[in-house]
């Protein structure tokens, strides 16, 4: 039986209608972007009067909203939250299946080790990640060409749309630890209550300015805003995002390996 295979071709369907409807999300958003432009003078004398703590929640800068890259920018906050949701789910789902469909100790008690069975599906939602990005990113691209007459920095839009992936990957580590240490009912509950939690504390640590609350939630690892400015990632980003991942992994295998098999 080969348990990745399986398992990818039970989530592709998932993960293809996951990644058209966030490239349709995005569409529908920058559909909107040369009118913003148009208008950016209204705009902009109707939002210089919010606070810069209110601006920053909602992933606005004034220097940059008005540009392709910074409108992007501030969409990101949003998609990555979409992107946040499915990367828990796929998380929870793929290793509380067993669990909450009572037959675990069909696939667990097979001659095969567990960890191999925990690698196999990992790796199965590990690629649906990938190849959502693959067509979240080549839907970004084409959007932002099509909307925008005015050149802009490839390399800037690549590495705004990357950060998806990474932030995904913490998602994804998250939501598999949820799965092996709590017995989960409703996969996209679940997935969702992890996300609005992270969610909230990123649109705390924007109000209150606490910069410690920064590494605390996944959706505050990158600054969009800042990436267009620079063209760069702050290396604490990826030391956070892989050291949460690996953190996240480790658990997982020792609590699969050591938990017990429901059989009712």
């Amino acid at each position: 039986m080969n348990i990745f295979r399986f398992e990818f071709r039970s989530i592709l369907k998932n993960t293809l209608i996951w990644s058209l409807s966030l490239s349709a999300v995005c569409l529908f958003m920058m559909i909107i972007f040369p009118a913003y432009r148009e208008n950016a003078d209204a705009i902009r004398s109707m939002i210089e009067g919010f606070p810069d703590e209110a601006l920053k929640a909602m992933g606005m800068d004034l220097n940059t909203i008005f540009g392709v890259l910074g409108f992007y920018s501030f969409l990101m906050v949003y998609l990555t939250l979409i992107g946040g949701v499915q990367a828990a789910a796929l998380g929870v789902g793929i290793l509380s299946r067993e669990y909450r469909e009572k037959n675990s100790d069909f696939l667990m008690t097979k001659p095969v080790k567990r960890s191999v069975v925990v690698t196999s599906k990992l790796c199965a939602a590990l690629l649906a990640i990938v190849i959502t990005n693959i067509i979240f990113m080549l839907s970004s691209v084409g959007i932002c060409l099509a909307v925008s007459d005015q050149k802009f920095s490839m390399t800037a839009l690549v590495m705004i749309s990357l950060t998806m992936l990474f932030i995904q990957l913490v998602f994804l580590s998250m939501g598999a630890v949820l799965a092996v240490f709590i017995r989960i009912k409703s996969v996209y509950t679940a997935a969702l209550a992890l996300n609005v939690v992270f969610f909230a504390l990123s649109l705390v640590k924007s109000l209150a300015g606490k910069d410690a609350l920064q590494f605390l939630t996944p959706f505050k690892y990158f600054d969009p805003a800042q990436i267009v400015l620079d063209e760069a990632y702050e290396p604490s980003s990826f030391i956070i995002v892989f050291a949460v991942a690996a953190v996240c992994t480790a658990a997982v295998y020792i609590g699969s390996i050591r938990s017990d098999i429901p059989t009712a």
